[in-house]
């Protein structure tokens, strides 16, 4: 791990490699909402979640924004709703455990 790695800098690089794999998972057409769900948890979760108890400690409102993205694209894609559905609105329907409630 890189020891000049600012707690920022690496929750943002978390929520990049976690944004690019659920849009990957968007890209994928005619499954059912519980196969997304797990591929969701398999793939996305996971990147986010890489030495998370490093940096979750420094997890502040404004640094929850990338990973918020994250998680809305990751339940758009699961349910299958528009861009604009809130992103709580998003989980709930995905059946995702929220970031705030995660870290």
């Amino acid at each position: 791990m890189d020891t000049r790695l600012k707690y920022k800098k690496h929750i943002a690089r978390a929520a990049s490699k976690g944004l690019e794999a659920a849009m990957e998972l968007r890209r994928l057409r005619d499954l059912s909402p519980s196969s997304a769900r797990q591929l969701f948890k398999s793939t996305v979760t996971t990147v986010v979640d890489y030495a998370s108890n490093v940096w979750m400690h420094a997890f502040k409102d404004k640094a929850i924004r990338p990973i918020n993205r994250v998680q809305r694209v990751g339940a758009q894609a699961i349910v299958g709703t528009f861009l604009t559905v809130a992103t709580s609105v998003a989980e709930a329907e995905a059946y995702i455990v929220t970031a705030q409630s995660h870290f």
